[in-house]
């Protein structure tokens, strides 16, 4: 399955003779295979759209080149899970900021600002009470 996938994905091929996939590398097939990083890390929410892109280029170009069926399908599946966690981040950023957005236009926000604008008031009226008085 390494040997198979592994070009697709853009992973290192096996030494010449080897007997076994190392375990390093089978982590980074199936961190792969998962939609993550080679590493394991999970893809910051701004670099999902290049993944996303550089993925489906990798996929047509191995297309062109007569791809296996296997390869295709990995690419595909991977390009999915991209799209999904995309999609996914994209409505969690979207409800986070329309919650702040509600809370800021909220009755009790607009309260509150108020109060504070009428205490700053207050609180600076002595100050130009002073500074009138002083040209009448």
């Amino acid at each position: 399955m390494y040997e198979i996938l592994a070009p697709a994905l853009g992973l290192s091929p096996l030494p010449p003779g080897a007997q076994f996939v190392p375990p390093k590398s089978m982590n980074e097939l199936t961190n792969m295979l998962h939609g993550y990083k080679r590493d394991g890390s999970t893809p910051n929410h701004d670099d999902l759209p290049g993944l996303i892109g550089a993925s489906q280029a990798q996929r047509d170009l191995i297309a062109k080149m007569n791809a296996s069926p296997d390869q295709l399908t990995a690419l595909d599946n991977r390009i999915g899970i991209l799209k999904a966690n995309l999609k996914a981040l994209d409505e969690h950023k979207t409800s986070v900021l329309q919650a702040d957005e509600n809370v800021k236009n909220s009755p009790e926000s607009i309260k509150g600002a108020a109060a504070k604008a009428s205490a700053v008031s207050d609180a600076e009226l002595p100050n130009k009470l002073k500074s009138c008085s002083g040209h009448v």
